[in-house]
């Protein structure tokens, strides 16, 4: 089958999705020269699971309105602006058709990569200062709509691209799609976007997002042609396969961001470096299954008694870590030496969070460097004095940490990212890659920093991080008020 053939048959069949009421109003409403922000609520508050989540993205820091309650429609329309509104109700509501459209192939991450992707491609238009960086956002997130279509109106076949990908991961998936069904994902997607007469902003990097060029007989091009192309790459070195992440590298990546967007390397750096956290957080806030396309269906009382283990497990741990504080803040009032302080807090914290190591070091505007002083765990003199870090290297990791006052965790970089993190002195002396820095506030400037490694295959995720955070200031407090001592 071909291109041609596909979009016969796609003009034929009954059961192709439409695009929702919803979002012809919306585009009908903004296109009126006279349409006002009352207007176009009226066409999206009909659906209440949209409204809901526009009213949770307006008041998240997503958006930085969290100073302000935004309580409706109206009120988030005149914050975020009509083409803010337009992109995101198209973007949720083709995910909301399409996430249950499928129904017989498992899509392992499909969604979790799509975010990444329009994450990625939100982050890089904000670097690029583009106007709609929502619409670049929606780019990415319906990028590989096609891989849907094709799954849905061929199940076997596709079956059988996603086996033979298994078993050789060197091929593409357009090559395999190609071979076994004769059109590929980015052609049937493209085919669905004309149906569905999307923006070409959303449409061209649906059918070009593997092309680093446009072909030269298209007449427009979307200004985020490339920005999707360096996204994808961006989802694909985070979350792809093996083979997937030592083809897409990040001095690959580096070297593209640079030729097609002007970005350097640091920038890219930072942008990949927050992204996981912003894909599962804004995956929450959306309400965006990213794991599996196909939801899979549970009993009502395998869910329930799931949320209440988890929640008693929740419990029980946030328990544990108002007492450690309260156990830490009674040594700061009581002890006067602060290494029978830390002494306290640590043995504590090997009840919630254990360490293999855990070190504090701090800064010397003498010799204008950062050295450890106090260590828990697997430590020795010798490795402490081994640890002296030079504060003139602006892309150390303990530099970032102190200078811009951030908390760092290389636990979940994947190793391309971690490849590009040379010369850091901390890696060499620990001997791992694996740490977790956060910063030493004392007197109100920061004049250190607490190294955190995790034991073997821990990974900190985000609710560790904040515990860690509010530990790691709870010391600070200790070296305020009794200051350091060598």
């Amino acid at each position: 089958m071909n291109k041609n053939e596909f979009g016969r048959m796609i003009a034929e069949v009954k059961d192709l999705p439409l695009l929702p009421q919803v979002v012809i109003m919306v585009q009908r409403t903004i296109d009126e020269e006279d349409s006002s922000a009352h207007d176009l609520s009226e066409a999206i508050s009909n659906d209440q699971v949209l409204t809901s989540r526009i009213l949770k993205l307006a008041n998240s820091s997503f958006y930085r309105f969290s100073h302000k309650s935004i309580s409706t429609i109206t009120e988030a329309i005149v914050l975020l602006g009509f083409e803010t509104i337009k992109n995101i109700t198209l973007g949720l509501s083709v995910y909301k058709l399409l996430s249950g459209f499928n129904k017989e192939n498992t899509f392992h991450f499909f969604w979790r990569h799509s975010l990444c992707c329009a994450m990625a491609a939100q982050s890089l238009a904000e670097q690029k200062n583009m106007r709609v960086k929502e619409a670049s956002f929606v780019a990415g997130l319906l990028h590989d709509i096609g891989k849907v279509i094709l799954a849905h109106y061929f199940p076997d076949h596709y079956k059988r691209v996603l086996k033979a990908l298994q078993t050789d991961p060197t091929l593409t998936f357009s090559a395999v799609e190609k071979k076994i069904i004769g059109i590929d994902h980015k052609e049937a997607g493209s085919i669905l976007a004309s149906y569905w007469n999307l923006p070409l902003d959303v449409a061209q990097p649906i059918e070009f997002h593997d092309h680093p060029k446009i072909p030269s007989d298209s007449t427009e091009i979307s200004p985020f042609h490339h920005i999707i192309y360096i996204a994808n790459h961006i989802a694909i070195n985070l979350y792809g396969s093996d083979t997937e992440k030592e083809k897409y590298t990040f001095s690959l990546l580096s070297k593209e961001a640079k030729r097609f967007l002007k970005i350097d390397s640091d920038s890219l750096f930072k942008i990949i470096n927050r992204l996981s956290e912003q894909v599962y957080e804004t995956a929450r806030l959306l309400d965006i299954t990213i794991d599996d396309i196909r939801i899979e269906k549970k009993s009502e009382n395998n869910v329930e008694q799931e949320q209440i283990l988890v929640l008693s497990k929740n419990l029980n741990r946030r328990e544990k870590e108002l007492e450690l504080f309260m156990t830490i803040n009674k040594s700061i009032l009581e002890l006067d030496d602060v290494r029978d302080i830390v002494t306290v807090a640590t043995t504590g914290l090997t009840k919630i969070c254990s360490p293999k190591r855990l070190i504090f070091a701090f800064s010397d505007s003498v010799n204008n460097s950062v050295s450890a002083k106090l260590g828990y765990g697997d430590v020795n003199d010798e490795l402490l004095n081994k640890i002296v870090i030079p504060l003139k290297n602006e892309d150390d990791l303990i530099t970032r940490c102190i200078n811009e006052n951030i908390h760092i965790n290389t636990t979940q970089y994947s190793e391309n990212v971690l490849a590009h993190l040379s010369n850091q002195c901390v890696f060499d002396t620990l001997e791992t890659h694996r740490l977790a820095l956060f910063p030493l506030k004392i007197k109100n400037d920061v004049k250190g920093v607490m190294i955190f490694e995790p034991t073997k295959n821990e990974i900190l995720d985000e609710l560790s991080e904040s515990f860690l955070s509010t530990f790691c200031d709870s010391i600070a407090i200790a070296f305020s008020k009794h200051g350091w001592k060598n």
